[in-house]
Formats: C-alpha cells, structure tokens, sequence
C-alpha cells in the first residue's frame, strides 16, 4: 500500500506544480492531499514538501487546524471560478466544445471541495 500512497502523493505534487501554473486549479489543496499521502508512504517526501516555503507552512496549518485561513479559502474560490469560467468560454468561443466540458467536468467538482473546505481563524 506504500507505493500507491507514495505514487499518488506524487500524482498530487504534479497537480500542485500544475495549480500554480495554471489560474484554474488551486495549488495548495493539491500539495495537502500530497502530503496525506506522503505522511503515509515515505517521512522524507513529506518532510521535503513541508520545507516548500509557502506550501510548507500552509500544510502545516492544515495538519495542526484541519482546516484553511479564510484569506487563502477566499482566495481559491475566486481564482478558481474566475480561471474555470474564463478558460470554458474561451475554448467555447474558438469552438472547443469538448476542451470547454472537459474543464467544467474537472474544475466545477474541484471547485465544490473548495467550497466545503473548513476556515479556521479571521
């Protein structure tokens, strides 16, 4: 079971990688559910994600709180939807019907998780 842990912690950390990228995804919450399955599967990968910076600390706060500072839930919706809404209309618009319900079948149940995430703290 280490190894399906340890693969998906790094399917989560390419999300995460991808999140920042791209306006559509949320990074932190990718690099949360990573560090799950880090936690689980390998204490090195799970220390390493944690020495990230600004991800490091934002796992920290999720595993201490279980839940998110209001600033950053705030913050994921609205990139969220605003990066959902605009990269639909525009495949839409240059007629990439599919690649538009491909990113609503994708982005509209990551933005509900958003939504249900707890906030800890003003």
């Amino acid at each position: 079971m280490k190894v399906v842990y340890l693969l998906l912690g790094f399917f989560f950390v390419f999300l995460g990688i991808l999140g920042a990228i791209l306006p559509v995804m949320p990074s932190t919450v990718f690099f949360i559910i990573a560090s799950y399955f880090f936690a689980r599967s390998s204490k090195r990968f799970h220390s390493l994600l944690l020495s990230i910076p600004y991800v490091g600390k934002q796992i920290e706060f999720w595993e201490k709180h279980k839940a998110v500072p209001r600033r950053i839930k705030n913050l994921a919706v609205i990139s969220s939807a605003a990066g959902i809404l605009i990269s639909s209309a525009i495949s839409a618009i240059f007629g990439k019907f599919l690649a538009s319900f491909m990113i609503l079948l994708v982005g509209v149940p990551m933005f509900l998780a958003v939504l249900k995430l707890r906030v800890h703290g003003d």
